[in-house]
């Protein structure tokens, strides 16, 4: 599933043909991968694509992202991940009436 960060200067460039390490972990661990979520452009603008709040159609569903917290909250999979650049978990976890956290790892 290539990523091109909702944005389309990268439409034309080749996939890079690996999983992101989270995704490689997880699916080294027996998890399904059941797809791909919206985004917000290069998780960090307002810019996003047709992704809406499950709950009230006319509001947004939160940052960047917005498409994993949409996803669970229409029951469409039982959680999701998303990256944190500000209160990108956990605003469109609150915005969709989720519960999300955020897992810091320290750097060595």
């Amino acid at each position: 599933m290539p990523t091109l960060y909702n944005s389309t200067i990268y439409l034309n460039e080749p996939p890079i043909g690996q999983d992101a390490t989270v995704v490689a972990l997880l699916r080294a661990a027996g998890a399904l991968i059941m797809g791909k979520t919206q985004t917000t452009q290069f998780a960090a603008t307002k810019t996003g694509g047709p992704c809406v709040n499950p709950h009230k159609v006319g509001h947004t569903p939160g940052g960047s992202s917005s498409g994993s917290a949409a996803a669970v909250a229409d029951f469409q999979v039982p959680l999701a991940l998303g990256t944190q650049t500000g209160g990108s978990i956990i605003r469109p976890g609150a915005f969709c009436g989720l519960f999300s956290y955020k897992v810091w790892k320290v750097l060595e």
